[in-house]
């Protein structure tokens, strides 16, 4: 069974608009960490309820008012990790 293993570039920023609490942008690429080559669609889950996917190039971003986050993501059969 071949396994898959990946490097996650994440790109940190703080943005605030007056009085409103910290907007938080992650950005990244999903990377093989063998190959170098991007992989598209890893879907990202955090809080539960919230997520989001990498687009065909691998690269993701979204903001949120949460300073920290735990990342379950999980890519085409079946495949999940935790970071």
């Amino acid at each position: 069974m071949k396994k898959l293993i990946f490097v996650l570039v994440l790109v940190f920023f703080k943005t605030s608009l007056g009085q409103e609490p910290y907007n938080h942008r992650f950005k990244g690429i999903v990377l093989d960490a063998h190959s170098k080559t991007a992989i598209p669609f890893v879907h990202f889950t955090y809080s539960n309820s919230k997520g989001f996917t990498s687009n065909e190039k691998g690269v993701f971003h979204f903001v949120d008012t949460l300073e920290r986050i735990h990342v379950k993501m999980s890519y085409g059969l079946g495949l999940k990790f935790e970071l």
